[in-house]
């Protein structure tokens, strides 16, 4: 059996500086919005502790659900 077998239909990746490209706009985009600017405002007006708290809540919401297309 041919290797090429086994790869039949799947498309070839983007080149990695196309990947990373989109990325930087995506992320630029993303700072652009309002309401991303309104969550550091809050974030930043935290103290320490529930800074920290508020941080690993994200990180393990973010683990929970499945990624969405931003």
């Amino acid at each position: 059996m041919p290797v090429g077998y086994f790869y039949d239909g799947v498309a070839e990746a983007p080149p990695r500086a196309e990947r990373e490209g989109l990325a930087e706009v995506r992320s630029g985009e993303m700072m652009a919005r309002k309401e991303t600017q309104d969550l550091i405002r809050a974030y930043y007006q935290l103290e320490e502790r529930p800074r920290r708290r508020l941080l690993d809540l994200a990180k393990s919401l973010n683990n929970e659900t499945p990624a969405a297309g931003v």
